[in-house]
């Protein structure tokens, strides 16, 4: 008698738990209707201010919630993105904005004059191909590329680093809690 008492509990708490799971999330999606570049994303990144970036294969953009900017390469521009085919972008430790690109390398975006600069980094020949973007505790950003892994060091205040190059093509780097690289 106990067993059959069981059963309709067992069977309520199976359905409550199988609407729980049917339940719609509330989703918006943002096509090149609403204003992106273009609709394949290869990367998104939310920055400390709310704003939301995406990396596609045709430039950087920023969405404020409301409207995008969309940042390309200006030939005649030479502190525009480097490149339009955006691959990754990550929010750095100092809120500088890291921007890879699938040929091109590194860019580093600066917030307070909208400009980007180029970071040089030494390419073999595998190219300049940017897969990943992590930074670690002591404020150093590793980039995983085709040519290899980077360390890219803030030398000063400004917008000058040291870039120092680690083994041979990584696709991916990642920084544990305890700052490990990996």
């Amino acid at each position: 008698m106990k067993r059959l008492l069981l059963l309709p509990a067992l069977v309520s708490a199976a359905m409550s738990h199988a609407q729980v799971d049917t339940l719609m999330l509330p989703f918006s999606q943002l096509t090149i209707r609403d204003g992106l570049s273009q609709g394949m994303v290869t990367s998104m990144e939310q920055d400390r201010f709310g704003f939301m970036w995406f990396a596609t294969k045709d430039g950087l953009n920023r969405y404020d919630g409301h409207h995008f900017q969309v940042y390309r390469h200006d030939v005649d521009d030479p502190t525009s993105v480097i490149e339009n085919y955006i691959t990754v972008v990550h929010e750095g430790p100092h809120g500088d904005l890291w921007v890879g690109t699938a040929s091109r390398g590194l860019d580093v975006f600066q917030r307070s004059t909208e400009r980007f600069r180029h970071i040089e980094l030494e390419f073999g020949e595998r190219g300049g191909y940017v897969m990943n973007i992590a930074h670690d505790p002591h404020g150093n950003i590793w980039a995983a590329t085709t040519s290899g892994l980077f360390r890219i060091r803030r030398v000063d205040d400004g917008y000058r680093f040291d870039v120092e190059r680690f083994f041979d093509d990584q696709s991916r780097v990642a920084v544990d809690t305890h700052g490990r690289v990996w």
